[in-house]
């Protein structure tokens, strides 16, 4: 189950020849820290989960469930669809990350899935649920040249209301442009602060700043000076994924939390970007933001695959958790789950048009 192969050809099963790419196949034990380390051996990238010590599997649930990543708008989900050009219907091969799975079904069948073979699974399988049609033993996922990062970073303090809604209201508007170039990262929001980092794959510093600095010039206006930035070069993913998590000492797992989520879709956030910020900024715990969507994913065909198709119209993850301690009765638990269920409610105010994230989708 912790079998790493990669093929400087891959042939999917009963695919043409001219369906080759350079490929690398997980076992379902595989986690993703693992997988990154054995892509980056080779100089090669994959779009995978980002989380400290890299504990995300990377051939089970993440992948079923559709599986985001900050370069997704770079590079695509976790599945392989098609790219929709134009008003016709016209499909060519883009974000080619899943090529094969091999599964064992629940009449003991060990079969391959590909776009050649089982068609129909292998459409339910991107993004149709973990474990809803058998046990994942392997996924073959498509790999990219390990690309230079530039990461961007940024800590706001808000001193007041007013200065919370107007720093907010920028940022979500801010979005449509950072995916359109295909910038992706990770965001929490406060009443009381900001804190953000993103990454732009493949682009100079100068372009880089280009895209950041009004909005980050625009930060320290609001907050008056109470702001950190700073953009950093990094010579791979991997790079950014050990300086991220290599300073941060708290742990993402072991904690008694339920999460909920909705996503913010592009129109939202280019038409109504006060309204959504003073909705996000209601959250006494606040809100994860997470760009894990856009750029080149929202170019994909919304049908070619099972994943929810509001992910093609969207921008952001957003989500929100409620927890409870150790000790906590179960009218304790219970309490804290309505409370979650009250926020998802304004959650659901941002759109009437939207979804969950599937592996993030308490409601």
């Amino acid at each position: 189950m912790k079998d790493i192969t990669y093929h400087d050809a891959f042939v999917p099963r009963n695919g043409p020849r001219s369906s080759s790419r350079e490929a690398i196949t997980l076992g379902a034990g595989v986690q993703w820290g693992e997988a990154y380390s054995a892509a980056h051996a080779r100089n090669r990238l994959i779009v995978g989960g980002v989380s400290k010590g890299g504990s995300v599997g990377a051939a089970g649930g993440w992948i079923l469930g559709g599986g985001h990543s900050a370069l997704t708008p770079s590079f695509g989900f976790g599945e392989r669809s098609f790219i929709h050009h134009g008003l016709g219907l016209i499909f060519s091969r883009g974000v080619d990350n899943v090529l094969e799975f091999k599964i064992v079904t629940a009449d003991a069948r060990h079969l391959t899935v590909n776009d050649y073979t089982n068609r129909s699974l292998f459409w339910a399988l991107r993004g149709g649920g973990g474990g809803s049609f058998g046990i994942v033993t392997s996924v073959t996922y498509r790999v990219h040249p390990d690309v230079p990062i530039i990461g961007s970073f940024a800590i706001a303090n808000f001193s007041s209301p007013e200065i919370a809604q107007t720093a907010v209201t920028e940022f979500v508007a801010i979005q449509p442009k950072l995916t359109d170039n295909r910038w992706g990262g990770y965001a929490s929001l406060y009443n009381r602060g900001l804190q953000m980092f993103y990454i732009a794959p493949n682009v100079s510093m100068s372009s880089a700043q280009d895209i950041i600095n009004p909005f980050f010039d625009s930060l320290t206006n609001i907050t008056q000076g109470a702001v950190q930035t700073f953009i950093l070069p990094f010579n791979s993913f991997s790079d950014w994924m050990d300086f991220i998590f290599n300073a941060s000492l708290t742990s993402q797992v072991g904690s008694n939390e339920e999460i909920s989520s909705r996503l913010l879709p592009r129109d939202g956030a280019l038409t109504r970007p006060a309204e959504i910020a003073k909705a996000l900024l209601s959250f006494p715990r606040g809100v994860g933001f997470n760009c894990v969507a856009g750029g080149v994913s929202s170019r994909v065909y919304p049908d070619s695959v099972a994943f929810n198709p509001s992910w093609r119209k969207a921008l952001v993850e957003v989500a929100i958790s409620e927890s409870w301690g150790e000790n906590a009765s179960g009218d304790e638990i219970r309490a804290a789950q309505q409370r979650l269920i009250a926020n998802t409610q304004i959650l659901d105010t941002i759109t009437t048009d939207s979804a969950s994230y599937y592996n993030e989708a308490s409601q």
